[in-house]
């Protein structure tokens, strides 16, 4: 939600599209293992009050090794999401106000449905092209579509805009060529997405997408998050800007995690060092967080989901002023079976 699927050039798409496919088959035991966590900007559901969350093991068969997780705020409980084919996650994504989430994989789309036993979620492919990959969604604010970028199997770096509308029989990739980036949605008729180090705003009628306006960069595009104030928010190797604005850099090339609500944009940089700006760009406080912060999902407009190291965390900014809590530790989930659930709080 997402998600660095930066561009070096073609060695870091190729580097993805060997990640996808090393995730695109699962086996059902127990993993053991060293695991690794992974959040997307919309896998936070505010009806649900629940979290997803894609755990990878590092050990054992490259091929068996990342599974989708559902974190329950209330309880806090987690527990493993079986999705049909045992297909590996990339992307996910919860309609606005509505118990069911979407799940991309390699070979296409999954909704998932809350059961009428209110305990699980019944999952259902939806119908997609058999010439693509699925990777990055994202809903419309008003929860009627989801939009899917869908790369090319043959070329990952080039893809085209796919459009599924709730409750319809398939997904339509449509003839829009895009770059492999995240899209996300400014209104319930634009989207934003990438092409060509430029971002594309996209306007959606009756099912049909057209440019209405580009917005080239004059810094090289390595990873999109989105618009903010009308000015594009991205990363350009060793900065962050928004617009023509620096927001942060650093003497050499660091890892950036960037994620940005409605009211305010939060950015980690490797190793400690984590700092939220208003819609202006200004800074509105900072500290060191004696770690380093991978910035995940979006709670509300003030609060997100992020991990640090095992460790589920929460970040809230509020009159001026940072909190840091640590919610749960992941690292008994990664030996859940299907059917099982574990308390999961520090």
């Amino acid at each position: 939600m997402y998600t660095e699927i930066g561009q070096r050039c073609h060695i870091v798409a190729r580097m993805l599209f060997a990640l996808i496919l090393c995730f695109s088959v699962f086996s059902g035991g127990r993993i053991y293992g060293v695991s690794f966590y992974r959040l997307s900007r919309e896998g936070y559901s505010s009806a649900t009050e629940t979290l997803l969350i894609v755990i990878t093991n590092d050990a054992g068969n490259p091929l068996n090794r990342s599974w989708l997780m559902m974190y329950d705020e209330a309880s806090g409980s987690v527990k493993r999401v079986a999705i049909p084919k045992n297909a590996s996650p990339c992307d996910f994504a919860w309609p606005p106000d509505r118990a069911a989430f979407v799940v991309t994989h390699y070979e296409g789309v999954t909704f998932f449905q809350k059961d009428s036993s209110g305990y699980g979620y019944k999952p259902k492919a939806i119908r997609c092209p058999t010439d693509a990959l699925y990777m990055c969604c994202s809903c419309s604010p008003n929860g009627e579509w989801l939009a899917v970028n869908c790369p090319d199997r043959k070329s990952i770096v080039h893809g085209r805009l796919g459009f599924y509308r709730f409750n319809d029989k398939k997904l339509v990739r449509t003839g829009l060529g895009l770059d492999h980036r995240q899209v996300v949605w400014g209104n319930d008729g634009l989207l934003y997405a990438t092409n060509n180090n430029s971002v594309l705003a996209i306007e959606l009628k009756a099912g049909k997408p057209r440019v209405v306006r580009t917005v080239p960069l004059k810094k090289k595009l390595t990873i999109f998050y989105g618009m903010f104030c009308e000015q594009p928010l991205f990363q350009s190797f060793d900065e962050v800007r928004l617009g023509d604005k620096m927001l942060i850099t650093l003497d050499q090339p660091a890892k950036f995690r960037v994620i940005a609500t409605e009211m305010v944009v939060f950015v980690s940089a490797s190793p400690r060092l984590l700092v939220v700006f208003d819609r202006s760009g200004h800074e509105i406080c900072g500290y060191d967080p004696g770690r380093l912060i991978r910035l995940g999902s979006v709670k509300d407009p003030n609060t997100v989901y992020a991990l640090a190291d095992s460790y589920l965390v929460r970040i809230c900014v509020e009159n001026g002023s940072l909190s840091l809590d640590t919610v749960s530790d992941l690292h008994d989930a990664s030996r859940i079976k299907f059917g099982e659930g574990i308390s999961c709080r520090k």
